[in-house]
């Protein structure tokens, strides 16, 4: 009998390694988004859950605690596990991992900490792991980028940043990877003198000087009335009067806006005056099934909001367009005739499609850490 090789072993891969892999390659993560976009939209891919789309599962905490030493609930106070199998030329199946704490900017940390696991889609075997802040800060701002590729004016000169932080950081990199013409940039923050929007406004002019306007503004009507593109990404509490707000009467015709965190429109606007693009439906069936309505009180992302607006029959499901569609050709993408919507959920199936792009960057070039698991397993 032929003695079989069963040891196993993994890669293990540290911040500065990923960059050098090309983690924050931008215009290479859009490229890898359009793909996983094309997959999701053909069923091609598996996350958790009954309808295979979850977010995630989530462990969060009372808000009065009676154990000793449990956390109390805080905003951002949470763990979750985002697990994805994506086909294709990926067939690569993971999971990003992260625990969240909003006092972390205290410790001078992120406020949250990923971790991303990749198993060999035949034996679940583990075969590499690395940090995920960057995996997912970069997909993130990739699927914005995707969405001004396909759903912005080919020719847009400006952009409002509402919520200055690293995901628009991000975003903002890849809008203008996309769509170089930008010359004016609006933000919209709580004062010019804060500390993100300086920090925002030294990373315009140092990454890309060819921005000629640079306007610090405080509210987001002054922010979006003359521009193309709107990157939302703001954090805040549950609840739509705690949400950023928009009226369609602010918003230039062909104006593309990438939502990636909680939103507010006026529902008569996104009935009749809007495009509305999502990046998965399923997606946000998923995260519904866990809430009483209205659920867009209690999660803010728009597609949520479509949700509410489909079971109220203020919407149908052909008002809502798959941005997969999009990227594929099966939908048309820029209209210059209304604004475009476009709600960003966070999917499990992008971190992991980005993840194996850069382990196999990583095997090609010897990079990383090979750590053995076992030659034998101790139990069989």
């Amino acid at each position: 009998m032929t003695m079989r090789d069963t040891s196993l072993q993994l890669r293990y891969l540290s911040e500065p390694e990923l960059i050098g892999l090309g983690a924050a390659d931008i215009s290479r993560c859009t490229d890898v988004m359009c793909e996983v976009f094309s997959l999701l939209a053909t069923g091609d891919y598996r996350m958790g859950g009954p309808n295979h789309s979850s977010h995630g599962i989530k462990v969060d905490f009372p808000l009065d605690p009676v154990f000793p030493g449990m956390p109390k609930h805080t905003s951002d106070r949470r763990f979750m596990a985002m697990p994805a199998y994506v086909g294709g030329k990926y067939r690569a199946t993971g999971l990003k991992w992260y625990g969240s704490n909003i006092e972390n900017a205290q410790r001078a940390l992120p406020r949250s900490m990923h971790l991303v696991v990749l198993n060999d889609t035949d034996t679940g075997a583990p075969i590499a792991v690395m940090p995920g802040n960057l995996i997912s800060a970069y997909r993130t701002g990739a699927v914005v980028g995707a969405g001004a590729r396909y759903l912005a004016r080919p020719d847009a000169d400006s952009v409002a940043v509402i919520g200055p932080g690293v995901i628009n950081q991000v975003a903002f990199r890849a809008i203008l990877a996309a769509r170089p013409g930008i010359t004016r940039v609006f933000i919209a923050a709580r004062s010019a003198a804060s500390e993100n929007a300086q920090k925002f406004v030294q990373m315009i002019r140092s990454e890309y000087p060819q921005v000629e306007q640079i306007e610090v503004v405080d509210s987001i009507r002054s922010a979006v009335a003359a521009a193309d593109i709107i990157t939302v990404a703001a954090t805040g509490l549950a609840g739509a009067e705690n949400y950023p707000t928009f009226e369609g009467s602010w918003l230039r015709p062909g104006a593309y806006v990438a939502a990636t965190s909680n939103i507010e429109v006026d529902t008569a606007f996104l009935r009749t005056g809007s495009r509305n693009v999502v990046d998965h439906t399923p997606l946000y069936e998923a995260y519904v099934a866990n809430f009483t309505r209205p659920y867009h009180e209690r999660l803010g992302a728009l597609g949520v909001k479509y949700q509410d607006m489909l079971l109220d029959g203020e919407l149908t499901s052909a008002d809502i367009v798959e941005f997969g569609d999009v990227v594929d050709g099966r939908a048309p993408g820029y209209d210059s005739t209304r604004p475009s919507f476009f709600s960003i959920g966070g999917i499990p199936a992008e971190d992991v499609a980005w993840a194996t792009e850069l382990l196999w960057e990583a095997e090609r070039r010897g990079v990383g850490t090979v750590l053995p698991i076992w030659d034998q397993p101790t139990l069989l």
